[in-house]
């Protein structure tokens, strides 16, 4: 099936790649196989010239003057850390490794377990553990990620320990690491990791004392078979997402850094190419990365980034639709990221990146957005990046730097932002570090993803509609994160499953199905049914088909209505038919939590920085638990990076009912106490001539919020002569009964009291009315006709609660 389905492209693609492996087996296997040197240069070619890639030399200096008077913590830090570089000793993935005096390149620096040494294609890098480790553990040694900080620490010090060992390295790997040979050449994203890794570490140690021209001949040989291994293995249909984009990449920047080099025109034409044609198939018109994973999509950035800073330099062209496309890729992290400056661990994530680049936290992303301000002149990226993390001076140099300081920083425009080609919906109230934020996911898994029972491997969860949410900037509803490629199974395959998100799960079973590690068929397909956003409410809506293929199918539909900045309002409508059963699941950042179970509540707890409220608005019966410290995955667990997994609470809301019905559930950030929270909440089911609808009061002291929802296919009486025709309406009263704002989703016409509050000409998507200035500000999805009764700030009207 996943034959018939591949296009006549893909298939020769394919078959060529089959017939080139047997190739280089057979020729392996003869013996016949040889390092490619002997058409290493171009005709009348003596040595190989290297052209300083990044930032000029005299860029170079002036940076490293400025960093030494501005940053001398950073420098410190950054020497400390190159000092243990040059005693072998190694920290990845959080981890601290000693090496020793002899760095064994293919071993597992865990279990000590060293990869056989076979040819490249022989290597069994997708079957989990083998018994000897996590090939990740290896490969990222092997990137030489570190090799730029004994780069920077030689450049801020000139001592040539930091050359010398750094080069040391270099060819104690060639020599251990025979071309095409064991497990550092079995994939072609760690050939150009480790590629760029080299270029910019030749760069800083350029003139170095220990730079001889015999060692800069023998790694610049390595570096042309690196060249020529990646020309003929690009991931153009096994991994056409990071692993091609890191390839062509490394391709493009041998080509121009070496152009003595006999296919360096060719790597060049080949490699931007790629990167350019790619680029709206790697990244949604929005910016976001199409593998719905939010490592993946930083990782990709910093890829094309080193390309186009390279382009730029020499002076190459690059498409205006490249440049705008790319500027989205960092708007697109900048509407994403959390008030804390950090983004949700949405997706798969192994830690990776396309350049040595430290950050203040794992999922903090800030210095590479300060890199994009300073390249777009943005100050909105400015605003949120904060002041320029020094080690990212080292892409954009001094100049860039300067640019930087120069650029006025400006709050973004937009709060609330719909990431619609992505199905992201992002609800704030503001920009500052308090503010709440929720991101509702109403997008595919990823890209690729079949919606048959065929198999595709994907960096996406199944995830759909779920959502994260920060109270006073903290961030407390969580995407759970990734845990490992290459671990159990059962950790794998948990931390990529619905459960596993703020999503509901429908009779036990997920929204895809798991078909091994990466693996998915069945792709659910989301639908947006409405978007709003406004001053003082914003609304979302939208449903999937993951459950479909239940013995008695399932449409799950989930609606998020914000009052703002008060509290946000869930809604779960089920329709089709018999008894299911329903799983609502809350994942907390490592908070301590508390119960209310015959109120169907869970608070936060000790939450002066900020808490958060879940209180059910329950008439079916729901049984609340609380998972956490156990051992199983699902016992309450967060994977905050690669292999590792942190302890917190999880909570689930399960309910078995007779479909068609509806869940609801208020979200109110607090600080202080829960008992502090004063919430009583109502529900009234409604059956008339004209149809149903429920109704909701929820009082908080101060106010009353009185919400409708309804079928918006007839016009719906309740209350005492209260009237919409909308499939939601709203009004919020003061305690007083006076009338703070009220509004209509896919409606008309709302009267309350036999009162005209909104009229219109016609159906409109949304209608917003506010009154806390001396003139109503009235908010429309579009222009129409508007009449209100209302001729003065307060109206007082019956609120009886329903």
């Amino acid at each position: 099936r996943k034959l018939l389905n591949m296009s006549s492209k893909e298939v020769v693609f394919r078959a060529g790649e089959i017939v080139g492996r047997l190739h280089e087996e057979g020729y392996y296997a003869l013996g016949l196989h040889r390092n490619p040197e002997a058409d290493l240069l171009e005709k009348g070619q003596t040595g190989i010239p290297f052209e300083m890639p990044w930032i000029d030399p005299a860029d170079q200096d002036a940076l490293s003057h400025a960093l030494q008077s501005q940053h001398i913590p950073y420098v410190q830090t950054l020497c400390q850390s190159a000092d243990r570089i040059c005693e072998n000793r190694f920290t990845f993935f959080g981890f601290d490794f000693d090496y020793g005096s002899k760095i064994l390149w293919c071993a597992d620096p865990v279990s000590r377990n060293e990869w056989p040494m076979k040819f490249h294609t022989k290597v069994d890098i997708f079957s989990g553990d083998r018994g000897y480790g996590d090939v990740k553990y290896v490969w990222e040694l092997s990137r030489f990620q570190f090799l730029p900080t004994l780069g920077k620490a030689y450049v801020l010090t000139k001592d040539e320990k930091y050359a010398r060992h750094g080069l040391e390295l270099i060819e104690n790997w060639i020599q251990a690491n025979p071309y095409k040979v064991g497990i550092n050449w079995a994939s072609a994203l760690e050939v150009s990791v480790r590629s760029l890794s080299w270029c910019w570490a030749l760069s800083f140690f350029e003139n170095a004392k220990s730079f001889s021209i015999e060692r800069r001949n023998n790694i610049l040989r390595s570096l042309y078979q690196h060249g020529v291994y990646l020309e003929d293995h690009l991931s153009f249909y096994f991994s056409p997402y990071n692993h091609l984009i890191g390839e062509a990449t490394a391709l493009f920047a041998l080509g121009v850094l070496f152009p003595g080099l006999r296919p360096a025109q060719t790597w060049l034409e080949k490699g931007w190419q790629i990167l350019e044609e790619e680029m709206p198939k790697q990244f949604h018109a929005d910016g976001g990365t199409v593998e719905q994973a939010f490592g993946y999509h930083h990782f990709t950035i910093g890829f094309y980034l080193q390309a186009l800073l390279l382009r730029r330099k020499r002076g190459l062209k690059v498409l205006q639709e490249t440049w705008s496309l790319f500027e989205k890729t960092f708007e697109f992290s900048l509407h994403v990221m959390r008030p804390d400056g950090s983004v949700p661990m949405t997706g798969d994530g192994d830690e990776g990146k396309a350049f040595d680049l430290s950050q203040p936290s794992l999922w903090d992303f800030r210095p590479l957005i300060s890199i994009g301000a300073s390249m777009f002149g943005r100050g909105d990226f400015k605003q949120m990046a904060g002041p320029i993390w020094p080690d990212a001076t080292w892409m954009i140099g001094q100049s860039g730097w300067k640019q930087y300081q120069e650029l006025k920083a400006e709050v973004p425009v937009e709060s609330s932002k719909a990431l619609s080609k992505s199905g992201y919906y992002i609800m704030r109230t503001g920009w500052d570090r308090e503010a709440h934020y929720l991101n509702f996911d109403c997008g595919e898994i990823s890209d690729g993803v079949p919606e048959d029972d065929s198999i595709s491997a994907a960096h996406g969860h199944a995830d759909l509609l779920s959502f994260e949410l920060s109270s006073f900037g903290k961030a407390l509803l969580v995407d759970p994160g990734f845990y490992t490629y290459n671990g159990e199974v059962k950790w794998h395959r948990y931390f990529r499953e619905t459960e596993a998100h703020n999503a509901v799960v429908v009779d036990g079973v997920s929204q895809a199905e798991y078909r091994g590690r990466l693996k998915w068929s069945n792709g659910p397909r989301a639908t947006l049914e409405h978007w709003l956003k406004g001053k003082s409410f914003d609304y979302v809506k939208g449903s999937h088909t993951g459950y479909l293929r239940l013995p008695n199918p399932v449409v799950h539909r989930r609606s998020i209505a914000f009052l703002k900045p008060d509290y946000w309002f869930l809604r779960d409508e089920f329709s089709g038919e018999g008894t299911h059963q329903i799983d609502r699941y809350f994942h907390f950042a490592p908070v301590d939590v508390d119960c209310d179970f015959g109120q169907s509540s869970v608070y936060t707890r000790g939450s002066k920085e900020g808490g958060l409220a879940i209180i059910g608005i329950e008439k079916e019966d729901v049984t609340v638990e609380i998972f956490q410290n156990g051992e199983a995955p699902e016992a309450g667990w967060l994977a905050p990076g690669y292999d590792k997994k942190v302890l917190a609470p999880v909570a689930r809301y399960r309910t078995k009912a007779v479909l068609p019905f509806s869940l609801h559930t208020l979200l109110i950030p607090f600080k202080g106490e829960s008992s502090d929270i004063h919430v009583k909440a109502d529900i009234l089911d409604l059956e008339s001539e004209n149809g149903s609808a429920q109704v909701f009061t929820i009082d908080r002291g101060a106010d009353r919020d009185i919400i409708v929802f309804s079928s918006g296919k007839e016009l719906i009486s309740f209350n005492k002569g209260w009237q919409t025709d909308g499939q939601m309406a709203w009004v919020r009263l003061n305690n007083e009964g006076e009338i703070i704002n009220c509004g209509i989703i896919d409606g008309s016409s709302l009267l309350v009291n036999g009162q005209n509050l909104l009229t219109l000409s016609r159906k409109i998507r949304s209608a917003v009315l506010s009154f806390a200035n001396k003139a109503p500000d009235v908010e429309l999805s579009e222009s129409v006709e508007v009449s209100s009764d209302i001729s003065n700030l307060t109206i007082t009207v019956d609120t009886t609660p329903c």
